[in-house]
């Protein structure tokens, strides 16, 4: 599994969508947090691709389109913000069920930089950390596993779902994806918790981002 998923993401299925011809994938994400009464939850749908940048062809997994039609309100839609070496950019109050996407612009040297999630408005590093290295010989890492950087990739695009207790993390498109249990530790304040865009490299650099924050899904059939 971990070939369509680095994280915590097992027990997975798929389907062939014949009126939209494409398959989708899902699985579950086995955690459990203390205090509740549940172990688990199903992951976000995913349409499963073919990469085509690249010999041999790598398999992508995305989040379907759909998702998009739970989008509540767009918290922040930033365009090309420079991040120094060792600084950060904190985007506060967005809560704890998001659709994140960010754009990395990448330079020449070692890069290290990322996005933190879930974090505490009264603690900054109680958060989850998704970050990116990328070693001067090219090569590159998402929390420390190995991923896909090509030569002709200018930039890096993380897209991370995150919903109260987990986040799903999406490289590149699909590229690489992760899914990441996260039981935060001050639960009252779950709506008011921040998204955190850092630079911890060697080069100034500049990033995209948008935050949208989400619905509940209304999964129940109808009632008779």
């Amino acid at each position: 599994n971990n070939l369509l998923d680095m994280g915590r993401f097992y027990a997975s299925k798929t389907f062939f969508d014949a009126p939209n011809k494409r398959r989708i994938l899902f699985g579950w994400i086995g955690y459990h947090c203390d205090g509740t009464n549940w172990s688990g939850v199903q992951s976000f749908p995913r349409v499963v691709s073919i990469e085509n940048t690249k010999d041999p062809k790598w398999i992508t997994t995305y989040p379907i389109p759909e998702i998009a039609s739970l989008h509540s309100n767009v918290s922040f839609d930033e365009k090309a913000v420079p991040l120094s070496p060792g600084m950060f950019k904190t985007f506060g109050n967005v809560g704890s069920q998001l659709d994140i996407v960010a754009r990395f612009n990448l330079t020449k040297g070692k890069m290290k930089f990322g996005i933190r999630a879930f974090v505490n408005p009264d603690s900054r590093m109680d958060s989850l950390d998704i970050g990116i290295i990328i070693n001067n010989n090219g090569t590159a890492t998402m929390r420390g596993l190995p991923i896909n950087i090509y030569e002709t990739d200018d930039a890096m695009e993380l897209r991370i779902l995150v919903d109260r207790s987990v986040a799903e993390a999406f490289v590149q498109g699909g590229r690489h994806a992760a899914a990441i249990p996260f039981c935060p530790t001050n639960y009252k304040k779950m709506d008011t918790m921040g998204v955190e865009v850092y630079n911890d490299g060697e080069a100034d650099i500049a990033f995209d981002l948008t935050i949208n924050q989400m619905e509940t899904a209304n999964v129940m059939p109808p009632q008779a």
